[in-house]
């Protein structure tokens, strides 16, 4: 063997792992093993801690970026609807900034829009543009009620509870509406009735009493009308400037009895109590809710788009 040679294997590194070349990821988890077991370890941490927040859901969000404008007009053909009011509307809504398509129905006493934006639009903008536009609208017909105008918020179904018992209707639409409260106090977004029958007031004048006092029902309906809302009337000016609201004398049936409906020069008055009927009632043309043959009202609860199924179960 000549002076200088080594034999294999006998270097002063023999036995151990070449060095990594060059950088990266690779070679920092080469060079530090603890590196790796570290890493895993920080993702388990922030795995955890992104379950806590996540947003648990059965079905998937659909947002429908549409906005509806309703005009109701009580007695009016399909075909008046679209030349009073369709016709009219419609221009000032159709180029607001980001509508997309629109669609119009008109039907026997009312007339829809629906207006579909672009994606991705600022909808709380276009609900103020939309509500501006509509409001500039003033030659609508004068029997027309005030142009609604919404926006469907999607909300996605948890539960449905149903109140039955041997009660009467009226306690049922008690409990029902104190558990609507309470849900909505504890965070849950939407619950509504199924059921839940309007309350209302009968009111009856026999015919023979109208001919007798020539009277029609008209003048019965405005006489009940104008004493049974409050209306403001005026500002009272000072040192304290305070406003002024008339309130209405009728807000039950017996405060209806007192309603004048006629008057006389002899100073004779005619009450509503001294010619009609007054019957308090649920709507018979409401829908009503039964349950094993027991009267029942439903409560729908939902969630809205940010809030978790779980727990608004």
């Amino acid at each position: 063997m000549s002076a200088g040679a080594r034999p294999p294997g006998s270097g002063p590194h023999s036995g151990e792992p070449p060095e990594p070349q060059g950088g990266g990821i690779i070679s920092l988890f080469v060079s530090h093993p603890n590196a790796a077991n570290r890493l895993m370890v920080l993702m388990v941490i922030f795995g955890v801690f992104s379950l806590t927040r996540i947003n648990t859901q059965f079905f998937p969000s659909v947002e429908a970026d549409t906005i509806t404008v309703s005009v109701s007009w009580p007695g009016a053909s399909a075909e008046d609807v679209v030349a009073n009011i369709l016709e009219i509307v419609e221009p000032a809504v159709q180029f607001v900034d980001g509508v997309k398509e629109m669609n119009s129905y008109a039907r026997e006493g009312s007339a829809t829009i629906r207006l579909e934006f672009e994606r991705n639009a600022d909808m709380q903008k276009a609900l103020s543009d939309i509500e501006a536009a509509v409001t500039g609208v003033t030659n609508l017909p004068q029997d027309a009620d005030t142009p609604d105008v919404s926006f469907s918020q999607w909300y996605d179904g948890v539960a449905r509870l149903a109140v039955v018992g041997p009660f009467s209707e009226a306690a049922l639409r008690y409990y029902a509406k104190k558990f609507r409260d309470d849900l909505v106090t504890r965070g849950t977004d939407k619950v509504t009735f199924t059921g839940l029958r309007d309350d209302e007031i009968i009111v009856t004048v026999p015919e023979r009493d109208l001919r007798r006092l020539d009277l029609t029902v008209r003048d019965v309906s405005t006489a009940i009308a104008g004493n049974s809302r409050d209306l403001p009337s005026g500002t009272l000016e000072g040192t304290v400037s305070k406003q002024i609201r008339a309130l209405s004398d009728a807000e039950d049936g017996n405060g209806l009895r007192d309603v004048e409906i006629r008057s006389f020069s002899s100073g004779e008055k005619v009450l509503l109590g001294d010619i009609a009927s007054i019957a308090r009632r649920f709507d018979p043309d409401d829908q009503q809710g039964l349950s094993a043959g027991r009267r029942a009202i439903e409560l729908y609860v939902q969630r809205s788009a940010t809030a978790d199924t779980l727990k608004t179960a």
